[in-house]
């Protein structure tokens, strides 16, 4: 496949603007993950998660279970189970009143992933039959956290304030080929690369994109210590790794920017030194 990245050109490339596309994409979970550890990525495929199998197969029944007079009701949620309820819905024939059946139970087991129906149910025919599709095959939502998790072990920075388009350093540009190659394998799979020149403009841009991102993460950071959020010694521990990282990330792009990070590395600091305190309580 001819590469993306613009490695032969001649011009000098700060890095790429990353978009991608996943239009119906159904890939094998065994095929990816083949796939995956013949890429050279280091980010393991997504695991099977039960628990997000099951959500989507229902949110996927639901939407049409309404047009055929069903109707799917969240009833009760804990660590153990989760209970939709499946009711069905009559016109009278007059076509003036409208009456509702509670016709059975859906349960999702959340320790075992199992689930199972009070009473047969035609809703639950076609959700066992989602549920089990999901098992076999990454859906969409997957696919991209993926694909997000590859990135931010890249260190990219979100240029669009919710996200969807990111800047990764053209130090990747081999980890970024490997991705296109990979996805490029599946169909319905497309991941966008644009070079952007070395100059002063791009800088500023990308600049002022990666100091609002960071401000944004140091926020939620000091919301989660202020509420402390992370209860268990692991828990802070991995978010001072985290710290650790993020100032790595500062002093890389303030070099690579040629702008004085110092406020930020400072905000972080304070934030490790928070958390190091909790450690010691």
């Amino acid at each position: 496949m001819p590469s993306k990245t613009a490695k032969s050109s001649g011009v000098i490339i700060l890095g790429y603007f990353i978009w991608w596309a996943i239009q119906g994409a159904k890939i094998l979970r065994d095929k990816f993950a083949e796939r995956v550890k013949a890429s050279g990525l280091d980010t393991p495929p997504p695991p099977f998660l039960p628990r997000t199998a099951f959500l989507e197969a229902v949110r996927a029944v639901k939407s049409r279970a309404h047009s055929n007079k069903v109707l799917i009701r969240n009833l009760k949620k804990n660590k153990d189970e989760h209970i939709f309820g499946l009711v069905d819905e009559q016109v009278d024939d007059q076509h003036l009143k409208l009456g509702y059946s509670h016709r059975a139970n859906l349960q999702f087991n959340q320790q075992t992933g199992e689930i199972s129906v009070s009473t047969p149910h035609r809703a639950f025919d076609l959700i066992l039959e989602k549920y089990n599709e999901n098992k076999l095959f990454i859906n969409s939502y997957e696919l991209r956290r993926w694909i997000t998790k590859v990135l931010d072990q890249l260190g990219m920075v979100s240029v669009r304030e919710k996200g969807g388009v990111y800047f990764v350093d053209v130090k990747h540009e081999n980890k970024l080929e490997q991705l296109d190659a990979l996805l490029s394998e599946f169909e319905g799979c497309e991941l966008a690369l644009v070079p952007q020149t070395d100059n002063e403009k791009t800088k500023k841009a990308i600049m002022k994109a990666f100091v609002a991102d960071l401000k944004h993460k140091v926020e939620i950071f000091r919301e989660q210590i202020a509420d402390e959020k992370f209860t268990s010694q692991k828990g802070w521990e991995r978010k001072l790794k985290q710290f650790k990282e993020l100032r790595e990330e500062v002093s890389f792009y303030a070099e690579r920017l040629e702008f004085n990070g110092k406020d930020l590395d400072t905000d972080l600091k304070r934030l490790e030194r928070e958390v190091r305190a909790k450690l010691t309580e």
